[in-house]
């Protein structure tokens, strides 16, 4: 066990997000902010939507009856 499973932890996913241009061989993507919060916890981390879709399946996979 770490000290994060004895701490209660709140995640936000903000209203704004960054549309980050891509290259010659790669597309537009959108970057969307997270702020966690709790217990000295804070941080602020960006994802793309093909990380909520990587998480997704992994949930799925673990919990298919939820």
């Amino acid at each position: 066990m770490t000290e994060l499973n004895y701490k209660r932890i709140q995640s936000k996913i903000q209203k704004d997000f960054d549309i980050i241009k891509g290259s010659f061989f790669s597309s537009d993507y959108v970057m969307f902010k997270i702020m966690t919060d709790g217990d000295g916890l804070n941080y602020l981390v960006s994802r793309t939507d093909d990380d909520f879709y990587e998480l997704r399946k992994l949930m799925v996979i673990a919990y298919p009856h939820v």
